[in-house]
C-alpha cells in the first residue's frame, strides 16, 4: 500500500509539473496577444482622428 500511495504522489508531481509548463506557456501566449491587440489598436487610433478626438472627450468627463 505504501508503494502505491508513493507512486500516486510521484504521478501527482509529474502531473502538477506539467500543469505548471502549461500556464507558462499561456501566460506567454497571452502577452504575445496582448502586445499585438495593443499593437492594432494603436494603429486603428492612428488612422482614425475623428475616433481619437471622441475618446479625448469622453476621458476628460
Amino acid at each position: 500500500e505504501l508503494d502505491s500511495l508513493r507512486e500516486s504522489l510521484t504521478e501527482l508531481g509529474v502531473n502538477i509539473t506539467g500543469i505548471h509548463s502549461d500556464i507558462e506557456q499561456l501566460e506567454s501566449a497571452l502577452s504575445a496577444s496582448q502586445g499585438r491587440l495593443r499593437g492594432y489598436l494603436d494603429l486603428i487610433q492612428e488612422a482614425d482622428p475623428i475616433r481619437q478626438g471622441s475618446e479625448r472627450l469622453i476621458l476628460a468627463r
